[in-house]
C-alpha cells in the first residue's frame, strides 16, 4: 500500500470515529436531559404523595380526636406476678395485648376520655415516659415477682407530663423476675408465655439473676426502645 492510500484510510478512520464521538454525545446529552426529566417527575410526585399522607393523617385525626397517632407511641409498665398473669394497677393482663375500658362509666366510646368524666386518673392503659423513676419508686434490687415492659400504645393516645393513656397497648419487650430466675425477651411467644403463667414461663426460659441488678433492666429495656425508635 502506498503513502496516500495509508493516509487516506487513516483520515476515514479518525472521521469515522469523530462521527461515532458526535453520536455518542448526542445520545449521552439525550440520556441526561432524560434523567434532569426523570428526577423532576420524582420529586414533583414524591411532593404531591407527602401532601396526601399529611391530609389522611390529618382526616384520621379528626375522626379519632386530638389523642390520635399515626406512630404507636413508646412507654413502660410494671406488673405484679400472679398465677394468672401479670397483674396491673386495675386489670390482669393474660395476653400482651391490652385495650382499655372505662370503669368508670362504662362507656368505652372516645376511650380514653379526656373530657373529666372519668375523674382526675382517667380510663385508658398507662404507661410512663421513663423506666427510671418506675423502678427506683416501686422496686429494690432483691425485689421479685414482678415484670417490667416496654409497650407500643396506639389508637388514641393521651399525653400527660410524666406518661400517657392509651386506647390500646402491646408488650414489645419484658423483664421478668421471680424467685426461680430472670428473663429479659423481645421474643412475642415468650412474651405470651409470660402473661399466660409468669412464673413457669421464667423457670423454663430465664437465667440466673444478673449482677446488674436494677440497672440490668433499664439497660436492656432501653436499648429495646432505642431501636424501635431507629424503625420508626
Amino acid at each position: 500500500m502506498d503513502e496516500d492510500a495509508l493516509i487516506d484510510k487513516v483520515v476515514n478512520s479518525v472521521a469515522h470515529r469523530r462521527r461515532r464521538l458526535e453520536s455518542v454525545l448526542a445520545q449521552i446529552a439525550e440520556i441526561e436531559v432524560e434523567g434532569k426529566w426523570l428526577v423532576d417527575e420524582i420529586s414533583a410526585r414524591e411532593q404531591s404523595l407527602e401532601l396526601l399522607l399529611v391530609d389522611v393523617i390529618r382526616r384520621v385525626g379528626r375522626m379519632f380526636e386530638d389523642g390520635w397517632s399515626p406512630v404507636p407511641l413508646l412507654g413502660y409498665r410494671l406488673w405484679i406476678m400472679r398465677s394468672s398473669g401479670l397483674d396491673g394497677a386495675k386489670v390482669t393482663w393474660h395476653t400482651p395485648f391490652m385495650s382499655a375500658t372505662c370503669l368508670t362509666t362504662d362507656d368505652d366510646d372516645g376511650v380514653p376520655h379526656s373530657d373529666g368524666r372519668c375523674g382526675r386518673l382517667g380510663c385508658g392503659v398507662y404507661a410512663t415516659k421513663d423506666l427510671s423513676p418506675l423502678l427506683d419508686q416501686h422496686l429494690h434490687a432483691q425485689s421479685h415477682g414482678y415484670a417490667v415492659g416496654l409497650v407500643e400504645l396506639t389508637g388514641k393516645v393521651v399525653e400527660h407530663e410524666h406518661g400517657y393513656r392509651a386506647e390500646r397497648a402491646a408488650i414489645v419487650a419484658l423483664v421478668a423476675v421471680s424467685t426461680d430466675g430472670y428473663l429479659e425477651t423481645e421474643n412475642v411467644d415468650e412474651i405470651a408465655d409470660v402473661c399466660d403463667a409468669p412464673e413457669a414461663a421464667v423457670r423454663l426460659a430465664g437465667w440466673l439473676r444478673p449482677a446488674g441488678g436494677l440497672g440490668q433492666i433499664e439497660r436492656f429495656l432501653n436499648e429495646c426502645r432505642e431501636r424501635r425508635l431507629g424503625w420508626t
